[in-house]
């Protein structure tokens, strides 16, 4: 398995989904810091830092960054000899599905991790705003933990339809995942993948916050029922896949 991750970062280490993993949450965690910056130390302000942060990367980079990211990586091999060469691999099928699974779980972890640790240290240290760092992070673990099952269906969409669809699908994401915080959004959000890392989002800030632990167990189910779904869907498809048409 380290061999096959080994070679996907060959595959990667010179393509714009580097900088789109790891440039692009630098420059929102920065503009979050311009955007409080002069606001005083209040604690009013350090809850509305946190639910500014975590609403618009869950709700809005979230689901673009799932369908770009994957969207880009299928448009990578299919560049490279027509998806022929992922598909002529001598390793199993199932491994190098669970390699590029592997891949993107550790690029959107460090892409979170990157953009909380941008905020949370200029705020903290650049502002002078006390920022208390539980809450942060655990909304960080929070949102990656969401992130999963929607970057293992765009993945399985992206590789079957190619990059268009994926980001497409992200653009409608978007959407879903901002009405979801809305209160449009209470009666149907824990159907809808988009809207579980908005709304999941919210929960360490407020048990911190406000000491309210939102209940949330039907969505945690329905959640961990897509992730598995999806997961082993997309395992059995591709190792029955034989590539699609690509076009120039």
């Amino acid at each position: 398995m380290m061999r096959i991750l080994y070679v996907e970062w060959l595959k990667l280490r010179r393509t714009p989904i580097l900088w789109l993993a790891f440039l692009a949450p630098v420059l929102y965690g920065s503009f979050m810091v311009w955007y409080f910056s002069g606001r005083g130390a209040a604690e009013q302000v350090q809850v509305s830092i946190y639910e500014g942060f975590y609403q618009v990367w869950a709700a809005v980079v979230v689901p673009l960054g799932a369908g770009l990211l994957t969207g880009l990586m299928s448009h990578q091999e299919a560049q490279a000899g027509s998806i022929r060469g992922l598909l002529g691999s001598r390793a199993s099928r199932v491994r190098l599905y669970t390699g590029k699974i592997m891949v993107l779980v550790l690029l959107t972890t460090l892409s979170t991790g990157l953009g909380v640790g941008t905020l949370v240290i200029s705020v903290k240290y650049g502002l002078g705003i006390p920022l208390a760092l539980r809450p942060f992070i655990f909304g960080g673990m929070v949102v990656e933990l969401t992130t999963i099952p929607l970057a293992v269906f765009h993945l399985w969409i992206s590789l079957a339809l190619g990059m268009g669809p994926s980001i497409g699908v992200g653009c409608i994401g978007l959407l879903l995942g901002a009405l979801s915080l809305t209160s449009l959004g209470d009666s149907y959000w824990q159907y809808l993948p988009w809207g579980w890392a908005a709304r999941f989002a919210m929960v360490p800030g407020t048990d911190y916050y406000y000491g309210i632990i939102p209940r949330s167990q039907s969505a945690l189910a329905i959640a961990a029922a897509f992730l598995v779904t999806t997961t082993v869907g997309g395992l059995i498809w591709f190792e029955r896949w034989e590539g699609r048409r690509v076009y120039d």
